[in-house]
């Protein structure tokens, strides 16, 4: 019988230690490790791949599958097995509100996160405090599948 062996691991103070602001290196060295032995990693995390990419995760661990934006968006050996979308009449629905009520948003798709910004100060203050990337402009939005508004 052929045994699967994984580990599924959370970014934020599993990998990432948030007091330090970097990357647990000792814990990294060991995932490495244990997967030229052959266990599959696994990352499970409420962030979005959109972050984990542009945070370097995916170039320091070889991770063989995700599971990102609270589950919304399931993917193993570079193969979406799950994915969970706001339909498209909710989803121009819901942006056509937040639209017309002047709200900053994020939204968020399987491999990016778009922002509109209503107040430029907020928004600033925020990514200096959380270790997140910037999202992209609204503007370069085209239209793909959302996970999360």
């Amino acid at each position: 019988m052929n045994e699967i062996r994984a580990i599924f691991l959370d970014f934020d103070w599993t990998l990432f230690d948030h007091k330090v602001r970097n990357y647990n290196f000792k814990a990294l060295e060991g995932l490495n490790e244990v997967h030229k032995k052959g266990v599959k990693l696994i990352i499970n995390s409420a962030r979005s791949y959109y972050a984990l990419k542009n945070l370097k995760a995916f170039e320091l661990i070889p991770f063989d599958g995700f599971v990102t934006s609270n589950g919304g968006l399931a993917s193993y050996n570079n193969k979406e097995i799950y994915s969970y979308t706001f339909s498209g009449s909710l989803k121009h629905d819901f942006l056509t509100f937040l639209d017309k009520t002047n709200f900053s948003y994020l939204l968020i798709t399987k491999y990016k996160t778009f922002i509109k910004i209503k107040n430029k100060d907020i928004v600033d203050d925020f990514y200096k405090v959380f270790y997140e990337p910037f999202p992209l402009d609204i503007s370069s939005y085209k239209g793909e599948n959302v996970l999360a508004i």
